[in-house]
């Protein structure tokens, strides 16, 4: 378990699906998703923090048998069918950022999400304002009616005030 250096009541598990010792000492970090690889705009950001986190994780000798090391490559590869199939994907970076700059960014976003949202108890946890379009329909489920969704969005004509 990795823990925060900030935050020693949270700590971060993982286990990476493969990682590689690379000619130049650094790592290379692999995911095989069986489902969608994110696209580089939610990478860039930072809606795709699992590589991040795996190289944070490594970065500070979280993953045994593997000693502390700076990552150098985050890769994609999706197993299936079709054309996308073993296709290898960098992970998308914003321009002028490196990668441990990435790393260190979501290390710092995820201290203040775990610190704001799971160590302090003197802040309101809010409803989603907007749920994430994916594109699709959605499919009701059968709690929504507990989660209260149409009373916290604008989504199902609520009168204003």
């Amino acid at each position: 378990m990795w823990f925060f250096p900030a935050l020693d009541n949270f700590a971060l598990a993982g286990k990476a699906d493969r990682i590689d010792l690379r000619t130049d000492g650094t790592l290379e970090i692999l995911d095989f998703k069986t489902g969608g690889v994110p696209q580089p705009k939610e990478m860039t950001a930072f809606e795709a923090p699992q590589l991040l986190l795996e190289a944070a994780m490594a970065r500070s000798g979280m993953f045994p048998g593997i000693v502390a090391r700076e990552t150098s490559a985050l890769t994609y590869i999706k197993i299936g069918l079709g054309p996308a199939a073993f296709v290898l994907r960098q992970f998308s970076l914003r321009k002028g950022m490196t990668l441990m700059q990435a790393v260190d960014e979501i290390e710092r976003r995820l201290q203040g999400h775990v610190e704001a949202f799971l160590v302090r108890d003197d802040l309101p946890m809010l409803a989603r304002i907007r749920p994430m379009d994916t594109g699709r329909k959605p499919r009701p489920g059968p709690y929504d009616h507990l989660a209260r969704t149409d009373e916290w969005t604008l989504t199902s004509g609520v009168d204003d005030p």
